[in-house]
């Protein structure tokens, strides 16, 4: 039979019978439960106000519309990523934000289709009474 070393946090629960072959001991765990606040070695920044995000996009080149729409769209989420994991440089997330916004842009100026294109090759001159 294997000797099973118990840990101190281990209380033996001997309510169990114990069989003939060999005695079987249940262990019970206890849980502790501490009240140890776990410190993150990054601290969540997020801008004083509004007008602080705004001088920050004119000093990089862009519109206070795209400025406003930044800070509204963290604001609501509670300056979060993910819905979980805070923001700890909003410089950085506001950069990020800058470059989808430029590639977003280029995409939409790319799959424009032209006005006067007809991709479905139809007439303007429809018989809605024909059948099909």
């Amino acid at each position: 039979m294997f000797k099973f070393d118990t840990h101190p946090d281990q209380k033996i629960d001997r309510t169990y019978p114990i069989s003939e072959q060999a005695p079987v001991q249940k262990l019970v765990f206890i849980i502790k439960h501490k009240s140890k606040h776990i410190i993150n070695s990054f601290k969540q920044t997020c801008p004083k106000n509004e007008q602080v995000v705004i001088a920050y996009f004119k000093s990089e080149k862009r519109s206070t519309i795209e400025a406003k729409k930044f800070f509204n769209f963290y604001e609501s989420i509670g300056w979060k990523l993910n819905g979980k994991n805070p923001i700890t440089d909003w410089k950085a997330c506001a950069r990020n934000w800058m470059i989808k916004a430029d590639e977003m842009k280029n995409y939409q100026r790319s799959s424009e289709p032209s006005q006067n294109r007809d991709n479905l090759r139809t007439s303007r001159n429809k018989n809605y009474g024909e059948p099909l």
